[in-house]
């Protein structure tokens, strides 16, 4: 299963837009549901500014997903693979939204 994931450092929505360094965006499956979590951190940024610790955020970002009844899940553990083998690590994710069964290209 896969899931769209919001990921602050990889600045990427999986199955969703990727914006790339050179700032051009490629469109994706689940171009609304990207901007629609992207909306949120806007407004969630737009509302607190700058300065809070990550967890503040967090918390305003989940109360945002609620106001706009974005499904969404909290750190979840997602498992990660290497040349196709699982390896024993895996990514804690801040948020999963819109859990979908696939993704496709």
């Amino acid at each position: 299963m896969t899931q769209i994931i919001a990921d602050k450092y990889n600045k990427k929505v999986i199955c969703g837009l990727q914006i790339h360094k050179n700032n051009k965006m490629e469109e994706y499956k689940y171009k609304n549901e990207t901007y629609s979590i992207i909306g949120a951190a806007i407004e969630v940024h737009k509302e607190l500014g700058g300065g809070f610790l990550e967890a503040v955020y967090q918390e305003a970002l989940e109360e945002e997903f609620l106001f706009r009844k974005i499904p969404y899940q909290r750190e979840q553990q997602l498992k990660i693979f290497y040349k196709g083998k699982e390896l024993s690590k895996y990514y804690i994710a801040d948020f999963v939204c819109y859990e979908k069964n696939n993704c496709g290209t």
